[in-house]
């Protein structure tokens, strides 16, 4: 591992609005950290296209490069990091940004275990919102979402509010999945509600 190396590209780092939470880029150094959660089948069990997926470390920093020369270009990856400890919890961020339409696709993944079911999700969500709606610009964001996943679901439907669209995927995994939108304009008035 080139722990020792730095990588040259963008890097973001911000903290949620509740202060719990750091969202960051990541660094080569958290490649095993990245690791363990795409190993982790409690992890990735609504994830589809990593189940089958065991990158080595190499893997992992590659991805990790690639990542950061997208930043704010055409994705914006971030590991979650509890403030207090600094224990990175999961990932997430905006994906497949398209900045000339101002849309993109959000997602978080928390590890698995004891970080779960203490709202972080639901910080995070709220961070990475803010962000693209207020320091990108970005008009659109869609967030979906497996139809088995129901944790992500409640907190999409109760929490935020959201109404989600049943589609069938014609492409990867084809499993059912939902798909739900949040417009710029809309957002302060789902904020209010969330927070």
């Amino acid at each position: 591992m080139n722990d020792d190396k730095k990588l040259s590209s963008p890097s973001v780092s911000f903290r949620s609005a509740q202060g719990r939470l750091i969202l960051r880029s990541p660094e080569l150094s958290d490649a095993p950290n990245m690791q363990a959660r795409v190993l982790d089948p409690e992890v990735v069990k609504y994830l589809p296209h990593l189940r089958t997926r065991q990158p080595s470390i190499p893997d992992v920093e590659g991805i990790i490069r690639r990542f950061r020369e997208g930043t704010l270009k055409n994705n914006l990856f971030l590991l979650i990091q509890r403030a207090d400890t600094g224990e990175v919890i999961g990932d997430g961020g905006l994906v497949l940004m398209d900045l000339e339409a101002s849309t993109g696709e959000l997602g978080v993944c928390l590890n698995s275990g004891d970080c779960r079911g203490k709202g972080y999700a639901l910080e995070a969500l709220v961070a990475m919102f803010d962000y693209a709606f207020e320091e990108l610009g970005t008009k659109v964001v869609t967030l979906g979402t497996l139809r088995e996943n129901k944790p992500m679901r409640t907190l999409l439907e109760r929490k935020f509010k959201l109404i989600g669209r049943l589609a069938k995927r014609e492409h990867g995994d084809n499993e059912d999945s939902y798909a739900y939108v949040v417009f710029k304009e809309s957002w302060p008035r789902i904020r209010e509600g969330v927070l």
